[in-house]
């Protein structure tokens, strides 16, 4: 289009200097004139060469911007079907780095904080399998049953039963604290009846004189020791669901000082109530009641009624101040007397 306009500029100016020229009838300026035909051709052709170049140069960013457009579609093969192949497989193997690297990256963080369980050499698959289902799916009840009636604890061992709570608290429960605490007594049955088993088989081991056998005798002892262990853990939560229904004070029999015998609470609740009792009335009396003292019983209310209110007025029984100003305004009033008869 700049061509095209500097084409048609220089025609025009071209017809006008002819024009002039045969107007003027070609006399004696002819030599000028053919000087400033000659200095137009020359602006012509720099013009001409100008608009070339100027083309040359469109057509070069044209080729430039198409190349461009041309890369961004990808390559463009006669099956229609693989275009873009390239460009999506290496899309794709991108992807897959960055995830390898991501998971990569959390499994070596997971394994800082991951716990590992330390287990020991494996045993027969068959039994492995059994010991997987009794305890994820448990034995049925018709079975279950018999195996308690069946194991019987050894006469000497008074300690494998299940532990019965006390009448006299059994009497205060509320009926969702029974229920609760009749459930805990199936699951300590269970414990204890599997207990007595383990027990007689211990007693077996220790009557042999194998070396080995010796060495799984200790490792029977420890199941048992961790058994006994798990049957104490289920009498102190039993004795911990009871404490919503039992009042101030006697909450100290869930204590797990207080020894628990065939009854939660041991044997003798009356003398354990009085003497959770006595040291109540005791704790009271010597006590100013600013440290809390047994719930029901505090002081404090009537301490803060009676001698704090009271001192701050000037009336309370051990307030100094009222003594002392009483004395003042009657010497100030006495020495005004005097002063006033002179």
């Amino acid at each position: 289009m700049s061509s095209t306009r500097s084409a048609s500029n220089s025609a025009s100016m071209s017809s006008r200097v002819h024009s002039d020229h045969s107007n003027n009838g070609g006399g004696h300026d002819s030599a000028p004139n053919a000087e400033i035909l000659s200095i137009l051709r020359t602006i012509q052709g720099n013009q001409k060469k100008q608009d070339d170049r100027m083309a040359e140069i469109e057509n070069m960013c044209c080729d430039y911007q198409y190349q461009d457009d041309y890369d961004d579609y990808g390559d463009f093969n006669d099956d229609p079907g693989t275009s873009g192949e390239h460009e999506t497989a290496s899309k794709k193997r991108t992807s897959e780095d960055v995830d390898t690297c991501t998971d990569n990256r959390y499994v070596n963080a997971g394994k800082k904080l991951k716990v590992k369980e330390t287990c020991d050499k494996p045993i027969d698959d068959e039994l492995a399998n059994l010991v997987t289902d009794w305890f994820r799916e448990g034995i049925e009840e018709e079975r279950y049953g018999e195996l308690l009636k069946v194991i019987n604890r050894p006469e000497n061992c008074p300690a494998l039963v299940t532990v019965k709570t006390n009448q006299m608290v059994w009497d205060f429960l509320s009926p969702m604290t029974k229920s609760s605490d009749k459930k805990m007594q199936n699951i300590q049955t269970s414990l204890v009846k599997g207990a007595c088993a383990l027990t007689k088989l211990t007693y077996l081991l220790g009557k042999c004189d194998n070396p080995e056998i010796l060495d799984l005798l200790g490792n029977a002892m420890e199941s048992l020791a961790l058994l006994g262990h798990a049957n104490r853990q289920l009498c102190m939560l039993r004795r911990e669901l009871m404490k919503p229904d039992m009042k101030g004070e006697y909450t100290h029999l869930c204590s797990h000082n207080l020894k628990y015998t065939d009854y939660l609470f041991g044997d003798d609740v009356p003398k354990t109530v009085k003497d959770i009792t006595d040291c109540s009335k005791i704790s009271n009396k010597i006590g100013l009641g600013f440290r809390g003292g047994f719930r029901g019983r505090s002081t404090r209310g009537r301490a803060r009624g009676r001698f704090v209110r009271g001192a701050a007025r000037g009336h309370g029984p051990y307030s100094s101040s009222s003594a002392y100003s009483s004395d003042a305004k009657n010497y100030q009033q006495r020495g005004l007397q005097s002063r006033l008869q002179k």
